[in-house]
């Protein structure tokens, strides 16, 4: 009689094998798909508040005279110089610029979450135009008002980092094929 060694192989008919299983798919875009929805969220909610902010801080209009609403009559009044209405146009260009950035941020996170190829390709042009955006925003605030300009410097930089890591992530082969 033989013994049973109970080590060996079993004799078991394993059958087809599995199908492969499909590409594991990379976790990157959908993490930087919230991030993108977060902060175009936190963007969105400020820029009303931003541009109220601006609009108390705008210093008042030269009123009329109070009798049949007629100009005062003892100084040579001449029309303010063309530049006096150049900050209000500037700061509402800016308002605009990052309005979209903040819209396209927005649109671009949730193609990234449900992981879409034109959102990789999107957020690689949004990854550099919205530096530009925020490095002309704060050079157009310095001119307008250096002390006002200065004060965005900090907020410039803690927001540079964010395009720069969505630009290395999304030229990634391995990130870049994920998406379908």
């Amino acid at each position: 009689m033989e013994a049973h060694n109970p080590y060996a192989a079993p004799d078991v008919e394993l059958g087809p094998a599995p199908p492969p299983s499909p590409a594991v798919r990379s976790v990157v875009p959908r993490v930087l798909g919230i991030l993108s929805i977060v902060f175009s969220g936190l963007f969105l909610i400020s820029i009303p508040g931003t541009a109220a902010l601006q609009s108390l801080m705008q210093p008042p209009a030269k009123k009329v005279s109070p009798v049949l609403d007629e100009p005062p009559r003892n100084s040579e009044s001449s029309p303010p110089p063309a530049s006096a209405e150049s900050p209000v146009g500037v700061v509402i260009c800016l308002i605009l610029a990052l309005l979209g950035g903040s819209i396209g941020l927005l649109v671009l996170g949730i193609g990234q979450v449900r992981y879409r190829r034109w959102a990789a390709r999107g957020t690689v042009v949004w990854s550099i135009v919205a530096p530009g955006l925020l490095v002309a925003a704060m050079v157009l605030a310095i001119v307008d008002s250096p002390a006002a300009g200065l004060s965005l410097l900090p907020i410039t930089v803690m927001l540079l980092p964010y395009p720069i890591l969505l630009l290395v992530f999304f030229t990634r082969p391995r990130v870049v094929g994920s998406t379908s």
